[in-house]
């Protein structure tokens, strides 16, 4: 039985940067709401619409409940087997890879 160790940790890792990502972007948008913009430039901060705030939410739930599926995910994996004849007991590495 194939393990999927290396996609899980993928998955987890991935999830981890969309989340660090849209936090980056809820920064940016607070800043421009907060950025004063009179005189010749505008009339005040901007208004965002109920239907951006809707997906701004949606985008924000849905990746940190896929950030919790790949925690999940992670959990689950057996721990390595120490019968494995691949990995070797000082470095933890493929023995036949070199």
């Amino acid at each position: 039985m194939r393990n999927n160790r290396f996609f899980v940790t993928g998955y987890l890792v991935f999830s981890l940067i969309l989340v660090v990502f849209f936090l980056f972007i809820l920064i940016d948008i607070w800043w421009a709401l907060n950025v004063p913009k009179t005189g010749p430039i505008g009339n005040g901060p901007p208004k965002m619409s109920a239907y951006a705030w809707i997906r701004l939410g949606t985008t924000g739930s849905l990746g940190l409940i896929n950030f919790i599926l790949a925690l999940v995910l992670y959990r689950q994996l057996p721990p390595h087997s120490e019968e494995d004849p691949h990995r070797t007991e000082e470095n933890g590495t493929d023995s036949k890879a070199g």
